[in-house]
């Protein structure tokens, strides 16, 4: 099935069958299934947010996309960003720091299974890519320049 045919059996909300489709000025598109982050640990536990957006971003504020009522959260804490490797998680200045697997990074790739730490809340990221594209050996988790 084409891209075009895709679409036109999408919902209308920028997703396609379900998954979310991004095509990249100038480059070859790739087509992610939606990935889905759950609240594990903290106030909010058990919260979940389907991603079917290029870039959430998470906080307390109820502008982010993913609100959260832990008052250690910065109003708008992180961002969460769909990158050609996959997802790269961003700290967005947060007074208490983003963390991926217990490590406190500026901005890092994302691996399905992870566990994103903002504040006193731990998340969980879940996803697959249909385009086999994966990050160098190695690098899973090597820090990325916020832009």
């Amino acid at each position: 099935m084409s891209v075009e045919q895709d679409q036109q059996q999408g919902a209308g909300d920028g997703t396609v069958g379900g998954r979310t489709v991004f095509i990249p000025k100038g480059k070859n598109y790739k087509i992610l299934v939606a990935s889905k982050l759950t609240v594990i640990r903290g106030p909010d536990e058990g919260c979940e947010l389907v991603v079917r957006k290029e870039v959430v971003t998470i906080g307390r504020s109820k502008s982010c996309d993913l609100t959260l009522s832990d008052k250690a959260v910065s109003s708008t804490h992180a961002e969460l960003v769909t990158v050609e490797q996959g997802r790269v998680v961003r700290d967005l200045g947060s007074k208490h720091g983003t963390f991926v697997n217990g490590e406190r990074t500026g901005a890092a790739h994302l691996l399905p299974g992870d566990r994103l730490t903002i504040g006193a809340t731990s998340l969980e990221i879940l996803y697959r890519c249909r385009k086999k594209s994966r990050v160098p050996a190695g690098r899973e988790h090597e820090v990325v320049s916020p832009s």
